[in-house]
């Protein structure tokens, strides 16, 4: 999934597009795209809150398969769980000899797993993989105790996103899954570093859900994307259909953890276990003296911590360059400093040109209409380089992720 060049940067919306119904307005904002996908930022007039707006391409589907595609997302509206990203509303359009599906899904703000993991530093603590480990594996135990059971098909860290007030953890992008009718499907699709191997075989069942989860822990430790050691997909399909498993596995010393993500990519979905049997498996087990959730939420005001550090950083540095460029100016007229910094006090250094000579007359203390103008487009400098330091970090919090 690519993100723009322009993502995070607070710049001015247009609204492109209305759905059916008149309750969901979207606008030009494009929050990430992939192959088949694209995510803008959008408002549910209803509620007054920001929203996902879902666009599928379905150029390669007939009419029959957009419908059916369409009958599960509204299907998957109806789902509510605190791990499970809502859905809010869906439809299908055919224009300009193209078929589209959208959806309208919950925004999360705060990032994804992977995001999260990339901008840690030190290896992340057990008890928050624990943590996050439980979360994921509820939001699964719920969708595939369904009737009939929902497969998610696409299970990984860039499609489970995390809400950095509380550290819940929400499973999204479910525009891939699919419900699984008879005893096992046989469409191919995923992600193929996360694909079960009888997954390829056109033969699985909710258990390739639970392979890829353990792909997911296993970046979680390693923060090694799984077979990155492959240059291709090629690669990964014959390591993964001979039983090879990921170079990142051998790294891991603690043997607990590598055990247990053994257990989950197991080969063989037979004997491979369920959400249920993994959520009570004794490594997913939390000490009430030292709840995970804490330790999670510990760990991301960390994050934020340094976060705002940085902020403090960049506020420090636009004063800086403010104060050099006034004392510039002054020793140039040959002024008294003191009397200058009292008519130069920060609030008027961010008024307009017209403002300040509104509030002092003509005389402007000296200053005329080009030292403002230099001082303004100084300030515009210092706001744009603060600009681009929040849409670096917005392309951290997001990076390869939202949707893919």
């Amino acid at each position: 999934m690519q993100v723009p060049d322009n993502f995070g940067e607070s710049i001015p919306e247009t609204i492109t597009a209305t759905d059916p119904s008149g309750r969901f307005e979207r606008t030009d904002i494009l929050l990430g795209q992939g192959a088949f996908k694209r995510v803008y930022k959008a408002y549910d007039l209803e509620n007054g809150v920001e929203v996902a707006w879902n666009q599928l391409t379905v150029e390669n589907l007939n009419r029959r398969d957009a419908q059916q595609i369409l009958s599960e997302i509204q299907i998957l509206q109806s789902l509510r769980n605190e791990n499970i990203i809502n859905f809010y509303h869906s439809w299908i359009d055919v224009s300009e000899g193209k078929e589209r599906i959208y959806f309208i899904t919950e925004l999360m703000t705060s990032g994804t797993l992977s995001s999260y993991v990339k901008r840690t530093k030190g290896a992340i603590k057990t008890r928050v993989i624990k943590q996050w480990c439980r979360q994921i594996l509820n939001g699964l135990r719920y969708l595939h105790a369904k009737s009939p059971p929902i497969i998610h098909r696409d299970i990984k860290l860039e499609n489970c996103f995390v809400n950095g007030n509380n550290g819940q953890v929400k499973i999204g992008d479910l525009g891939l899954a699919t419900f699984k009718y008879r005893d096992h499907v046989s469409s191919v699709i995923g992600t193929p570093s996360f694909m079960a191997p009888e997954l390829y075989d056109e033969k699985y069942n909710e258990k390739v859900d639970l392979y890829a989860f353990g792909m997911c822990v296993l970046e979680m430790v390693t923060r090694e994307y799984p077979y990155s050691e492959c240059t291709n997909p090629a690669q990964i399909f014959r390591k993964v259909t001979q039983g090879i498993k990921p170079a990142a596995l051998g790294s891991i010393e603690d043997e607990e953890i590598r055990m247990f993500i053994e257990m989950c990519i197991d080969h063989n979905p037979e004997t491979r276990p369920s959400s249920d049997e993994l959520l009570d498996h004794p490594f997913l087990r939390i000490e009430e003296s030292s709840p995970a959730v804490v330790g999670a939420l510990v760990d991301m005001e960390e994050v934020g911590e340094r976060e705002r550090v940085r902020d403090r950083k960049i506020e420090n540095g636009m004063t800086e360059r403010i104060e050099r460029g006034r004392d510039e100016r002054v020793k140039e007229r040959g002024r008294d400093r003191k009397s200058h910094k009292r008519s130069l006090s920060m609030p008027t250094m961010f008024m307009k040109n017209d403002q300040y000579l509104k509030m002092n007359g003509n005389s402007t203390m000296g200053m005329n209409n080009a030292t403002m103008n230099s001082m303004n487009n100084s300030i515009n400098s210092i706001n744009t380089n603060s600009m681009v330091e929040r849409r670096n970090r917005f392309n951290d919090n997001y990076s390869g992720t939202l949707f893919s």
